[in-house]
């Protein structure tokens, strides 16, 4: 499988991450413990997993801080900083609403993520995940009493890099061949040192997130395998017990990554739970010519910070509210909200474009409140997907208006040439090479309508 890695900056921080697929739904993986987005290739069924999701998703996975590729530090990353690391890689990859998946400990990540960001995130999905690093009962990652919470240093730097963690992750009862132990014990040295994987287990044994469970809006789905060796099942059971409206799947004869035995089992439940049709005839998808409008809130958290929670549900709202009228008065169609944008469709490129110039004038003249939009246009053939679009000019849309700046409406040079000769003004910004295209694309700025 071909990849690509690139980096993600914040401050001193510098995060791993790779982008698969064009498809217009995004969704991130969030690693356990152990991470190295390049060697994961190397693990039986991890490349095949990954390109099946690419059918229905734009993919996109990365290591946290103190793993793999990403930056190493000197100290145990903090709860906030490794929750930070899903927010820089949001960013980055410029991902819309997307769908999370968390393995491990990435599980516990990502349920405070949704709980703390519900605007955000479309679902969770939860693979041998916990809620606690001890509990005296199973619903924990080890007991109080566990060999390796009581002598965690000496049981790490003696077995650390022999592939015996890796292990673990297969099913009770199934021993690792000596090929698949070579590649468990060089996976642990790419991940972390010695040293470095004993302060990421300290951090996990004092993880607690059981307060964050009930706060979770969105739709959650909790795998868990039966015989797991590394993360007791009653852990899993605990998780979906206590988050409203969980769906739990108990796996068998897997172990605790399931990929590494029974992808296709997973991807069934996965595809069934964000309602993806993936036994649809390709044959049979409507493919229709449509101007894509993209658009969001400039430095939106920033903006919820200053505005309290409240405030800022009322003006997203209303501006939900208001940019649906406008899209309909365009002869448009609302597609859906993105959390803080909406993404929508139009037959006409000029009454798109006129569209966006009406919806980012009324953002900006709201009374009480100092915001702003970015919006990204382009024309293509799309994918009708029920309610939904799907289709690479969806994601170029997209792509197209992450590269805007506060206020600006950017065009491809495809939507702009089919309409000149309009009263529609525009000027250049420049060439762009977007994350997952092979080619450069020309993008103007609309300057008046």
């Amino acid at each position: 499988m071909d990849f690509e890695t690139e980096y993600a900056y914040k401050g001193d921080t510098s995060l791993a991450y790779q982008v698969f697929g064009n498809a217009s739904e995004d969704l991130i993986i969030v690693p356990g413990i152990i991470s190295h987005v390049e060697y994961f290739h190397e693990i039986d069924g991890y490349s095949d997993f990954i390109n099946l999701l690419t059918k229905y998703y734009r993919v996109i996975v990365f290591d946290k801080r103190g793993n793999g590729l990403s930056e190493r530090i000197h100290h145990a990353p903090t709860l906030a900083e490794r929750m930070e690391d899903i927010e820089i890689i949001v960013d980055a990859a410029s991902a819309k609403n997307p769908t999370l998946i968390g393995f491990s400990e990435g599980a516990s990540l990502i349920v405070m993520y949704a709980a703390m960001n519900p605007e955000k995130v479309k679902n969770i999905i939860l693979i041998g995940g916990f809620a606690k690093g001890i509990s005296d009962d199973s619903t924990g990652l080890f007991f109080p009493d566990s060999p390796l919470v009581l002598n965690l240093k000496e049981t790490i730097t003696s077995t650390w890099g022999s592939g015996m963690f890796g292990a673990i992750t297969l099913p009770v009862g199934q021993k690792p061949s000596d090929r698949q132990l070579k590649i468990f014990a060089k996976l642990e040295r790419l991940s972390n040192s010695p040293m470095g994987m004993v302060k990421l287990c300290e951090i996990n044994f004092g993880l607690d997130i059981t307060k964050y469970l009930k706060s979770v809006q969105c739709p959650t789905l909790v795998f868990h395998c039966k015989h797991d060796a590394l993360v007791p099942v009653e852990a899993g059971k605990y998780l979906a017990k206590n988050i409203p409206g969980a769906e739990y799947v108990e796996l068998e004869n897997v172990g605790h990554n399931f990929f590494l035995n029974d992808t296709e089992l997973a991807l069934e439940k996965i595809f069934s739970f964000t309602k993806i049709d993936h036994h649809h005839d390709e044959t049979h998808i409507e493919r229709v010519l449509a101007t894509v409008l993209f658009n969001d809130i400039v430095d939106s958290t920033k903006n919820q910070v200053k505005l309290g929670d409240r405030k800022w549900k009322y003006f997203t709202e209303k501006i939900n509210v208001e940019t649906m009228d406008y899209v309909t008065k365009h002869r448009g169609q609302f597609i859906k909200s993105t959390g803080d944008g909406i993404l929508a469709t139009f037959n006409s490129p000029s009454s798109a474009i006129q569209c966006a110039f009406k919806i980012n004038n009324y953002v900006n003249d709201l009374p009480g409140v100092n915001l702003s939009l970015r919006s990204g246009l382009h024309m293509g053939e799309i994918e009708i997907l029920g309610d939904d679009i799907s289709g690479i000019s969806v994601n170029l849309a997209a792509r197209i208006q992450a590269a805007a700046e506060s206020d600006e409406i950017l065009v491809s040079s495809m939507l702009e040439n089919l309409v000149f000769g309009s009263s529609i003004a525009f000027e250049p910004k420049g060439q762009f090479k977007f994350k997952g295209f092979e080619k450069e694309f020309s993008v103007s700025r609309v300057l008046k309508v």
